[in-house]
């Protein structure tokens, strides 16, 4: 909007990102939304569920932080942030393999009736393998699948960041957050 105010540019082509990063926005809440309340018909859909809603959350606002934290510290200009700010999708931080393990528990979860307990446990035993299969998956969240109720008071604290062992894990996942 400033950009557009400075040179009078108000085409579509100007607000391209914005409307890429709201269509991402918009998609990602109807998808949350809608498997949401499919999985509030059996508790143990939505307990499985809520895994992914709070892990996705939690990434984008890591990504979110760590976007703004590298900006400062550079000293990059706005379109450095806003170029890694149109990857984002209101969850998964950008996280290409968090798109794929979204993609495969919300089929599940659509294709599942809440009514039929043994559909839902089949389907519940799926979604808990996915996310245990994960390498980067961080054990507050595991612990939730475990039937924990809450995650850490403080979820944003340096200690996240310990090599192998800290929240945000190791590797791909990590060199994703912490990437310029």
């Amino acid at each position: 909007m400033l950009k557009a105010e400075k040179t009078g540019d108000y085409s579509a082509e100007a607000f391209a990102d914005l409307q890429t990063v709201t269509h991402n926005f918009v998609c990602s809440a109807d998808r949350l939304v809608a498997n949401s309340y499919r999985s509030f018909g059996n508790y143990r859909l939505w307990q499985v569920y809520s895994v992914m809603w709070l892990l996705g959350a939690y990434t984008e606002l890591v990504k979110l932080n760590m976007m703004r934290a590298q900006t400062l510290q550079t000293g990059q200009d706005r379109q450095g942030y806003y170029d890694q700010l149109v990857t984002l999708k209101l969850c998964g931080g950008g996280y290409p393999e968090f798109d794929e393990v979204a993609h495969k528990v919300d089929t599940l979860i659509e294709q599942v009736d809440p009514r039929d307990e043994t559909a839902v446990t089949a389907t519940v035993a799926q979604i808990n393998q996915i996310f245990r299969n994960l390498s980067w998956i961080a054990d507050p969240f595991v612990a939730l699948l475990d039937g924990k109720t809450y995650l850490p008071k403080n979820k944003l604290r340096l200690s996240l960041l310990k090599p192998g062992e800290g929240f945000m894990r190791s590797g791909a996942y990590k060199a994703h957050f912490l990437a310029t």
